[in-house]
């Protein structure tokens, strides 16, 4: 094994390359280099700190705050909603149900889940067959509908086919806010008995 470079004899100066026992120039005797003791690896272990009685109590107390201050902010959140924030938001909900002997009924209710009222709301109803001939109307008018607030309209009854695919056409106009608004929709019945549909108008601010 080669030795450094920087290796000499401590007597005659005479550089060594390998480890010997001797010098030989000089026949010195040369001490080898002290060994290194193996490598102990130190683990550290982390300390436990243990909370004080009074630091558990604060901690208790600061999550129990936090937890009401959510709670607070979501009913705020949710009031706003309901009660609050400007909006216009009606729902109009139609069934279609088919009884023995042909006979087929069509019932609607009228939701204003808005915070704003509703005034002047008129509702045509038509329903016609697949030959676009009309067999059953409708027509209906709530002076105000107040916010959250409902009114189930009258009953539409004919008799019909329960194979035939009806086409319920839906036109609703209403006042809010000393603005106009008005919409349509549009439902196909194709061999369904029982069936409801639900159309929304949303709008906010009004």
């Amino acid at each position: 094994m080669m030795g450094e470079e920087n290796s000499r004899c401590p007597e005659c100066g005479l550089v060594l390359y390998q480890e010997v026992p001797q010098c030989p120039r000089c026949f010195a005797i040369i001490k080898p280099p002290p060994s290194e003791g193996p490598m102990v690896e130190r683990v550290y272990e982390e300390e436990v700190v243990k909370k004080t009685p009074k630091e558990r109590k604060d901690i208790k107390r600061t999550s129990l705050i936090l937890i009401t201050l959510i709670i607070v902010i979501c009913i705020i959140i949710a009031l706003s909603y309901n009660f609050i924030i400007p909006r216009i938001e009606l729902n109009v909900i139609t069934r279609y149900r088919e009884s023995t002997g042909l006979s087929i009924n069509l019932d609607s209710k009228v939701n204003n889940e808005g915070t704003l009222s509703i005034q002047y709301f008129t509702m045509n109803i038509t329903i016609t067959n697949s030959s676009d001939i009309l067999v059953a109307k409708g027509d209906y008018f709530i002076a105000d509908l107040d916010a959250h607030s409902s009114h189930n309209l009258d009953n539409i009854h004919f008799f019909g086919d329960q194979y035939e695919p009806y086409r319920i056409t839906i036109k609703v106009n209403f006042e809010a806010e000393g603005k106009d608004y008005s919409e349509n929709y549009e439902h196909t019945v194709s061999e369904s008995m029982y069936i409801n549909y639900e159309d929304k108008f949303m709008q906010w601010g009004g």
